[in-house]
């Protein structure tokens, strides 16, 4: 379910224009780049271990973790497989306990989001900014909220 849930995430963010980043990194800067403006964080992966989501055009090719505030953020970054620019940043927290804690880092940075959704039935909250880049924000109760943050 939470593949298909980001899957269908990738395939949304990827349908729009205008960006404003994500932290070190730019879009379109190559895999290598972002290690580089990581300081350390994330690395670039050997090509063997970069995976692709055809239908999204997208590939799997720098991981690491990230601090913000006092959350540890395991990231992975995704590239255009084609041009292999940065096109989307996914991280999630490393503990579910600090679910509402990456909630609020949010909302304080982007503001109110433009949608809120998700199924109740099976404890999924989704939360959505599209005013600069597309930015998803999955929590599903008992495990570590997900965010999907791709250029627009």
């Amino acid at each position: 379910m939470r593949v298909l849930c980001l899957s269908l995430g990738i395939l949304i963010a990827l349908v729009s224009g205008a960006s404003a980043n994500w932290e070190y990194a730019r879009w379109g800067m190559t895999p290598e780049q972002v290690a580089a403006a990581s300081k350390g964080m994330v690395k670039a992966l050997p090509a063997n271990a970069r995976t692709t989501i055809a239908a999204a055009n997208l590939r799997f090719a720098a991981e690491g973790t990230h601090r913000d505030g006092n959350v540890l953020l395991d990231v992975r970054f995704s590239f255009d497989a084609t041009t292999n620019g940065l096109a989307c940043v996914s991280y999630a927290v490393g503990d579910p306990a600090q679910n509402a804690l990456l909630k609020e880092i949010l909302i304080k940075r982007y503001g109110p989001p433009q949608t809120e959704g998700g199924l109740p039935a099976i404890g999924l909250q989704q939360l959505a900014w599209t005013k600069t880049d597309e930015i998803t924000l999955m929590i599903t109760t008992g495990e570590r909220a997900s965010v999907l943050h791709c250029k627009k």
